[in-house]
């Protein structure tokens, strides 16, 4: 049977953070899509999903997979996300890892709602409180910002809702609908 989406009583441990080894969550739940009102007052729509082994590496060889980074489908009828630029591509943007995930762990992408996105540290436009347009950039895990009146070449993640700190700045995110 399919996995439904929009289950009524979807189990996150952790919140959006949640995030466990495949053999300890509830399999039938992988795809499903839950709206939360989160501990800041907000709601936020995220999807449950499983990150692949075929992470980006950073300078030190660790698997770049952290709260706030990107990820991408590598295949959406197994709702499997990568934070691999190279094999997922730009315009594949899944959502927004809200802890740090290990390889193949099931865990929610973010993909509504406001949330702190990782920026390049040297954006188009440096992200502020007006909305200006979000997208992912050339690095993989990481957002831009454009400047205003530009026109967006990859599909927008959303928009800016403050000012980068650390790299980090609030995004309102909408990525449409789930995958189904």
């Amino acid at each position: 049977m399919p996995n439904r989406e929009y289950q009524n009583a979807t189990f996150l441990p952790d919140g959006l953070e949640m995030h466990r080894p495949v053999d300890s969550y509830a399999a039938g739940q992988l795809g499903s899509v839950v709206t939360i009102k989160d501990t800041d007052g907000v709601a936020k729509r995220a999807q449950i999903v499983q990150l692949d082994s075929t992470l980006s590496l950073d300078s030190t060889v660790n698997p770049v997979a952290y709260d706030g980074c990107l990820a991408y489908w590598l295949d959406r009828t197994k709702y499997l996300v990568t934070t691999n630029l190279t094999l997922a591509g730009r315009g594949n943007i899944a959502g927004i890892l809200r802890a740090p995930v290990g390889v193949s762990e099931i865990c929610c992408i973010q993909q509504g709602g406001r949330c702190s996105v990782n920026f390049v540290s040297a954006p188009t436009a440096p992200p502020d409180a007006t909305g200006l347009i979000v997208i992912p950039s050339a690095t993989a895990g990481q957002a831009d910002c454009l400047a205003a009146g530009s026109a967006a070449t990859y599909p927008p993640l959303g928009v800016s809702m403050g000012t980068a700190t650390a790299n980090f700045a609030d995004v309102d995110l909408d990525l449409g609908p789930a995958v189904p």
